[in-house]
Order: structure tokens, then sequence, then C-alpha cells
């Protein structure tokens, strides 16, 4: 996105002033690495999609900690 790493500036000094750490990393780089990108894709009708996978458990069970032998 044509300066895309401004929109990015202008949004974190909205949401975030007090980060300055990415605020200055941002106005250095001045869109040279770091900026948006727009990505546009379209699924064709033949394709059949996978079952989506869950890698997250619905529910927490405690456990301890894993302690390396000492």
């Amino acid at each position: 996105m044509p300066d895309g790493w401004q929109l990015w500036l202008d949004w974190v000094k909205v949401i975030a002033p007090d980060n300055q750490s990415e605020i200055k990393a941002l106005e250095a780089d001045h869109g040279t690495n770091l900026g948006y990108v727009r990505l546009l894709g379209r699924r064709q009708d033949s394709v059949k999609l996978a079952d989506p996978i869950e890698s997250v458990p619905t529910h927490y069970t405690r456990k301890p900690l894993l302690r390396g032998e000492s």
C-alpha cells in the first residue's frame, strides 16, 4: 500500500501514543522496510476447503510446570 507506513504510524499515535519505540521505528524507517500490505484472494469454486484445524483446547486443565533435573 502506498504510504502504508504512514497509516500505521497515524494509527499507533491514536491508539498507543506512549508506544515511543514503535513510533520512533516507523519514523526512522520512513517506509523503507515497514508498511502495510493489501492482499486480495479469490477461491475457485472447484476447490474444496479442508476442515478447520482446532489447535487451541476448548477447556483448561491445570497441570504443574515441568522442571528440568538439576
